[in-house]
């Protein structure tokens, strides 16, 4: 289930730039769920 938007789509210059952005997606998408309320997924 889709509960929020994390950030658009983004082009990386290199696979170090790629890998810090997924560590950041990653800790965004644990506030998302954190913080929202949404039904539970059965």
């Amino acid at each position: 289930h889709f509960i929020d938007r994390i950030r658009d789509e983004k082009a990386f210059p290199d696979i170090h730039a790629l890998r810090e952005q997924i560590k950041r997606d990653i800790e965004r998408a644990r506030e998302i769920v954190k913080t929202k309320k949404y039904p539970k997924l059965r």
